[in-house]
């Protein structure tokens, strides 16, 4: 029997068949009214006041990322590293209508650089940095942060903001600075003891936490500057600067010990110094504070003296001396 063709219908039919095929490929604004839109992060340092221009103080950081699904939270983001401007390479798109949780540890690449064993995050939110180690000093030193962002949804209809990233810090910074009175004076053997510089940090929504602490002896410490340094009479040097500790109590066992000689006097001859840091009435090294101790050398028989400032992380003694 011949087959009977309805231009009409058969026209309309195969019509709707390529409209749809060209929908799905070209993907354009008319027909997928609901476009993806990429996720975009912003960062900021807590403590400094600019957002955006400011970076000179962060390195790449790793990222995590939960989306909370009807049948729980799925891994969005697994330990991806992102750039201090918010690059992370491929885009991730936001799903419309579901609540994001983002974490953040400042730097990446800790454990390929031997500065902690482990870092994780659950989808608690439940950061773990193990076995950090805090024994840099300077410009080695080790800025460990934390960030988060959490319950970000996107309720589709156009563009979403930038998540911004709040990093803070999880250390205490503290620098020593000795002074001389009228009288030229050399410095050597500096070393910081009795302090916590290792261990397990467990950080939550609610709080951070230190495990496992481990402290160095005078004879284990990494705080050491050996060479001699040279300070002008009436004048000062800092001789340990930027040391970055876990929080900690100032017990009577953190002290400074030195060697000096006046100028006149041979190294050979050099006295031999202890300070203990507690008599500065400071009690605690708490996070994102800065501590700087001055300690002022004698003259004649007079004992040696030591203040401390205290003052947010990038301040220059902003409070009394004690």
């Amino acid at each position: 029997m011949p087959m009977r063709l309805n231009l009409k219908k058969d026209f309309l039919l195969v019509t709707t068949m390529l409209v749809a095929v060209g929908c799905s490929d070209s993907m354009t604004e008319e027909c997928d009214s609901e476009q993806r839109i990429p996720i975009v992060f912003g960062t900021q340092v807590a403590t400094r006041a600019v957002v955006e221009n400011n970076k000179e103080g962060m390195d790449n950081f790793t990222l995590w990322g939960w989306v909370r699904e009807s049948d729980g939270p799925k891994l969005f983001f697994d330990a991806v590293p992102v750039t201090p401007s918010g690059n992370y390479g491929e885009k991730r798109f936001w799903a419309v209508g579901r609540p994001y949780g983002f974490y953040a540890v400042h730097p990446e690449k800790m454990k390929e650089n031997n500065i902690a064993t482990e870092v994780s995050c659950n989808d608690k939110g439940e950061l773990r940095v193990t076995g950090f180690d805090s024994s840099e000093m300077g410009k080695g030193a080790v800025d460990l942060m934390t960030a988060a962002k959490t319950d970000v949804v996107y309720e589709g209809g156009g563009m979403m903001a930038p998540v911004l990233l709040a990093f803070k810090h999880e250390l205490a910074q503290v620098k020593f600075t000795v002074c001389t009175g009228e009288k030229q004076a050399e410095v050597s053997d500096i070393r910081l003891l009795g302090v916590d510089y290792k261990g397990d940090l467990l950080w939550t929504p609610e709080e951070s936490t230190w495990q496992n602490r481990i402290n160095c002896t005078e004879e284990g410490t990494p705080f050491v500057r050996s060479e001699s340094v040279r300070i002008e009479a009436g004048s000062s040097v800092t001789v340990l600067d930027s040391v970055l500790l876990l929080p900690q109590p100032v017990t009577e066992h953190v002290a400074v010990t030195f060697k000096y000689a006046y100028a006149g006097k041979p190294l050979s001859e050099a006295k031999e110094a202890m300070v203990y840091l507690d008599v500065a009435q400071t009690t605690e090294w708490i996070k994102s504070s800065t501590y700087h101790y001055k300690i002022t050398l004698p003259a004649g028989d007079a004992d040696i003296t030591v203040k401390v400032s205290v003052g947010d992380w990038d301040s220059r003694d902003i409070s009394a001396d004690w």
